[in-house]
């Protein structure tokens, strides 16, 4: 079961069901600015931000805004400034 924020609403939200503009997945456009501005505002109100943001950062979670953090967000704050990951052969 895929945990999505309700958007409109400041509670995180368990569904099953198809994925919200803030748990977009990877077969879907980039959000544009403003979509990724109001996930992110909904993440900042929302009282689970912390437990969400843990479970996408151990879970590997490669798309959406999970714990108020963007795709890219979470692979830095997952990698080490300054440290380089092999090239892909």
């Amino acid at each position: 079961m895929a945990l999505a924020h309700a958007i409109g609403g400041d509670r995180l939200a368990a569904q099953g069901g198809p994925a919200d503009p803030a748990t977009r997945s990877s077969s879907s456009p980039s959000p544009s600015p403003v979509q990724e501005a109001r996930a992110k505002a909904v993440c900042a109100t929302c009282q689970v931000l912390t437990e969400c943001r843990s479970y996408a950062l151990k879970a590997g979670e490669a798309d959406g805004i999970w714990g108020g953090l963007t795709p890219e967000e979470r692979r830095r704050s997952r990698v080490p400034e300054g440290v380089r990951r092999p090239a892909a052969s």
